[in-house]
């Protein structure tokens, strides 16, 4: 314990800064990685659609392979376009569903729920990594005709 005191105190003397290790990532070495994370799932998925299609809980694993699909189509327009809108959101998810019909049409469901799932939980871990400072905002407004 004493050693260990004594080598605190000999850091905090030394004024020395402690830095991260970890950058934030290339958008675009990510984007490319997240793209061929996104093929290889299409692949998978339309390789093993029968499979996937043949019982109750294979469609739910179809719905959730899905939309890990709808999650790396979401993270490679987001990297591309180096900020996450609603506009990658609607185009992710459309792009998922369509893959999910081909599969059958439970996976549509299920895939649409476990999006929206990793998309609360995307947006969970980006508030508390990047935080928020925005607060909402009440706007006074009439109510009733004049």
């Amino acid at each position: 314990v004493e050693l260990a005191a004594q080598i605190s105190s000999q850091v905090n003397n030394l004024n020395i800064e402690i830095k991260m290790v970890y950058d934030e990532p290339d958008p675009a070495k990510t984007s490319v990685i997240t793209g061929v994370a996104f093929m290889v799932e299409l692949a998978v998925v339309q390789i093993f659609k029968d499979v996937l299609a043949s019982s109750p809980g294979m469609t739910i694993l179809g719905g959730l392979l899905c939309s890990i699909l709808f999650l790396s189509a979401f993270l490679c327009l987001g990297n591309v376009a180096r900020e996450a809108r609603w506009f990658q959101v609607i185009v992710s998810l459309i792009v998922a569903e369509l893959v999910a019909a081909t599969v059958h049409r439970v996976c549509v469901t299920t895939c649409f729920i476990f999006s929206g799932m990793f998309l609360a939980y995307l947006n969970f871990a980006s508030q508390r990594l990047y935080g928020s400072n925005e607060r909402p905002v009440a706007v006074a407004g009439r109510k009733g005709r004049k």
